[in-house]
């Protein structure tokens, strides 16, 4: 994850205590907290969000004036597996900036009231595995704090993908997965998480 402007300090933590105060801790606002893991890296946004599928891109719109608020910006691809450079170089990249209020910004076109969480179905998809290590436990770590409150939106999407797992998917989001990669709305949401959590081993789950 590679910042495209300014170099913001990343946060990094373990991932024990991450998954345990993530979910109740409240993101700055306006302010991304973007993660880098041993296996993993993801985004989470939270205030006035905007998602724009055809470009690759998330805006957090940001109400201050100081300079961090403007032309800062991370790329992200949103597979759980970054160390893998063959599986990475399949999944569509990702940008996530902050935009000042004041600056030209795309209206939202599409209003939604749940939080949003953008994951790819590429990388080792098709090899069951992979499918569970990279996609299904880190999708249900990453959900399972918003019981159901929550927009599942897929890039590099696969249509059997969804077939195959969709009694799973359904009882991770009570709404109609978003396939979002040539969609030229502008949806805006309260919270966005681009990217999966996931412990460093394969297929953990911490029982705790």
């Amino acid at each position: 994850m590679k910042p495209a402007s300014l170099q913001p300090k990343l946060k990094v933590r373990s991932f024990a205590c991450l998954i345990e105060k993530l979910e109740t801790r409240k993101v700055e606002q306006d302010q991304p907290l973007c993660v880098s893991e041993a296996r993993t890296e993801y985004c989470q946004t939270q205030g006035d969000i905007r998602v724009h599928g055809k470009s690759s891109s998330v805006y957090t719109v940001s109400q201050k004036t100081n300079s961090f608020a403007e032309n800062v910006s991370w790329s992200i691809r949103p597979y759980a597996r970054k160390t893998d450079a063959y599986a990475m170089s399949r999944v569509r990249k990702w940008s996530v900036k902050t935009l000042k209020a004041s600056h030209q910004v795309s209206q939202c076109t599409k209003n939604h009231s749940i939080p949003a969480v953008i994951f790819s179905t590429a990388g080792y998809t098709g090899n069951h595995f992979h499918e569970f290590s990279d996609i299904i436990i880190p999708l249900f770590l990453t959900c399972r704090q918003f019981n159901g409150q929550v927009q599942l939106i897929i890039t590099d999407n696969k249509p059997w993908w969804i077939v195959k797992h969709q009694a799973f998917l359904k009882k991770l989001s009570k709404y109609e997965i978003m396939d979002i990669d040539r969609d030229d709305e502008v949806h805006c949401f309260p919270k966005v998480i681009v990217g999966l959590k996931r412990y460093p081993k394969e297929l953990s789950i911490d029982p705790q």
